[in-house]
């Protein structure tokens, strides 16, 4: 039996991992690429999907907008069922 350098199996391990989340990632996205959103919409929706941002303030953060316009997408993407409100108290989100 023949075994393979570690270098090439950590290669091959990091290879494997890359992927699988990269299926992970198109399968958890391809619910939102046909829905009728606007671009600012759908980037909140993308991030939240990705994981980037699970919460108002990391998505006020990262999309450096005013809260208040942040707040007010997020209640039409709610409103619509694009995203869910999973813990209310902490602002955290899921697609």
């Amino acid at each position: 039996m023949m075994t393979l350098p570690t270098e090439d199996l950590l290669q091959q391990y990091f290879d494997d991992r890359l992927a699988l989340a990269k299926l992970s990632f198109t399968q958890r996205l391809d619910q939102f690429l046909d829905a009728n959103l606007t671009m600012h919409e759908l980037r909140i929706v993308l991030l939240v999907a990705s994981g980037a941002a699970a919460t108002t303030t990391r998505l006020t953060a990262l999309l450096q907008l005013p809260l208040r316009s942040v707040e007010a997408t997020l209640s039409g993407l709610i409103e619509h069922g694009y995203l869910i409100p999973i813990a209310p108290e902490n602002e955290r989100l899921t697609p």
